[in-house]
């Protein structure tokens, strides 16, 4: 991560989000507060098909509120953002190569932020000191990012931003708390929380917002929130506090047909999110990551992450990157297709290798005019190039380059371009 996301002005080790948001000031605020401190806030992100990947969460293992990854073994912990304050609510895009999540980079602000997935290349997608931006998810074509907005002296909607950056649209434009969207893979329908009918329900509603309806309707005080799509879309796993006010992890289907409660342990579990092959889950239990099969009673492998408690560590599965059907992890896709219609991933060609005793010369270019592109050499990171790129003081022996052309939008070529050579 850059020097600039990493000197940010401290908070306290993990304060509830409810209490940051009542630093605020303002009837917005404060109604906002008292809603945040009896409900869980943090949700799961949006699942992606493919084969499964590395598991996303936030810890305070650190000391601080971090984004971490990790292997769904457990194995292999590492703190990507390594920030002195807190970063949280991480989401993957469909290729599994870039993490949004939320943090706060002054006392009264929360914006969303971008990093590649090994904690490369941070920077600002959004953040706007008038509101407060959180509970990001990306769209099935990368293209875009769905996230919770709540600006001052107003009150929380579902909101839609180019992943390029831009100007946010508002999708719900309820008086009620709308909040935890996430797009389905397969058709780009939103599932998110919202308050409206008095309690918190599970909502779906079409892509641009119209066609906004409850699937839940659970009758009396409970409440249903952190909904999460299965990667073919066909369930939808959240938590809901029907159980004697307990969370619990519920799984319904898409229809809002089935609604079967999957966790029966006297603890809070909350966070769920599909592993991206659809045959598991993962949730937040205390201070671990629980994977178990989305049924009742399945064996758990529980993953010790920290002390952040079940509203915490918010785990999101990423597929492996290339690992999308239809299209190598770039577009989302459905699983017996590649990406949406119309979503064009850029491509790139390398036009040479030139090599001069130790140093090399890279020549490429892409598929379109307004590309950016990213280098990598052998076995280190995919850092911004521009052609020529080149590389000084080369071991001998053979070497791998490859480049990744990305579009305004955020969209990366879907199968990186790369060239073998020998230095002799």
């Amino acid at each position: 991560m850059g020097a600039a996301l990493h000197n940010r002005p401290a908070l306290p080790k993990f304060v509830p989000m409810g209490l940051r948001l009542g630093a605020r000031g303002g009837p917005a605020a404060a109604l906002a507060a008292v809603i945040f401190l009896t409900l869980p806030v943090s949700p799961a992100s949006a699942t992606f098909p493919g084969a499964n990947g590395k598991i996303f969460y936030t810890s305070d293992s650190s000391g601080f509120l971090d984004i971490w990854s990790m292997d769904p073994s457990g194995a292999n912990k590492t703190d990507l953002t390594k920030s002195e304050t807190w970063d949280e609510r991480s989401a993957v895009s469909p290729n599994g190569q870039t993490v949004a999540y939320s943090s706060h980079v002054n006392h009264n602000d929360v914006g969303i932020y971008l990093m590649n997935a090994d904690g490369s290349s941070g920077r600002t997608l959004i953040d706007d000191p008038e509101m407060i931006e959180w509970d990001p998810a990306f769209t099935p074509d990368g293209a875009n990012l769905l996230f919770g907005g709540l600006p001052m002296g107003g009150n929380e909607d579902v909101y839609t931003v180019p992943a390029g950056g831009g100007t946010p649209v508002d999708l719900t434009n309820n008086a009620a708390i709308d909040r935890d969207p996430e797009a389905c893979a397969t058709n780009g329908r939103i599932v998110f929380a919202s308050s409206r009918t008095g309690d918190n329900d599970i909502w779906v509603m079409d892509p641009n917002g119209s066609n906004q309806t409850d699937l839940t309707q659970v009758a009396g005080e409970s409440q249903e929130i952190q909904p999460s799509w299965s990667p073919d879309c066909s369930h939808i796993v959240y938590v809901s506090s029907q159980n004697a006010h307990k969370y619990d992890v519920y799984v319904v289907e898409a229809s809002g047909g089935n609604q079967t409660r999957i966790t029966t342990t006297t603890a809070e579990e909350q966070n769920p999110t599909w592993s991206p092959d659809g045959k598991l889950i993962a949730y937040a239990s205390g201070s671990f990551v629980v994977i178990q099969a989305p049924t009742p009673g399945a064996p758990t492998t529980p993953i010790n992450v920290g002390p952040v408690g079940a509203e915490g560590a918010q785990p999101t599965w990423a597929p492996v990157p290339g690992s999308t059907p239809g299209g190598g992890g770039g577009g989302g896709g459905g699983p017996t297709g590649g990406p949406p219609s119309g979503v064009i991933h850029p491509a790139t060609k390398i036009a040479g290798v030139h090599v001069h005793g130790k140093t090399v010369i890279v020549i490429f270019s892409g598929s379109k005019g307004g590309l950016s592109f990213k280098c990598k050499l052998d076995k280190g990171k995919f850092r911004p190039c521009t052609s020529p790129k080149k590389y000084r003081h080369l071991k001998v022996g053979k070497h791998t380059v490859q480049v990744e052309a990305i579009d305004p939008s955020g969209l990366a070529d879907l199968t990186p371009a790369h060239k073998k050579f020998k230095i002799r």
